[in-house]
C-alpha cells in the first residue's frame, strides 16, 4: 500500500521562491530577446532585494535620457514601497 506523500512547509517554500525566480528569468529572457531584435534600445528597471534594499538599474543613451528614465524607476520603487506590493 503506497501512502500519499504531502509536501513539508519547507518544500512549498522552497518551491515558491523557485517559481519567482523563474516568473523573473522569464521577464528577463524577454527583455534579452528584446534588446537583441533592436525592439529595446534603452531601459529601466526597479528592484528589492531580499532585505528590503531598492535599486534603479538603467541602461540610456544620453545623460537626459538617463536622468528621466531614472526618475522613472525611483517612482516605480516609491509607488511599490507605499502600495505594500514585491512585485
Amino acid at each position: 500500500m503506497e501512502l500519499l506523500k504531502f509536501p513539508t512547509k519547507d518544500q512549498r517554500e522552497l518551491n515558491n521562491v523557485l517559481a519567482r525566480k523563474a516568473q523573473m528569468m522569464e521577464v528577463l529572457c524577454a527583455m534579452i530577446e528584446m534588446v537583441e531584435e533592436d525592439e529595446i534600445t534603452e531601459f529601466v528597471c526597479a528592484s528589492l532585494d531580499g532585505f528590503g534594499d531598492m535599486q534603479v538599474h538603467l541602461c540610456a543613451s544620453d545623460y537626459v535620457s538617463g536622468v528621466g528614465m531614472f526618475e522613472l524607476g525611483k517612482q516605480t520603487l516609491i509607488n511599490l514601497s507605499l502600495s505594500g506590493e514585491e512585485e
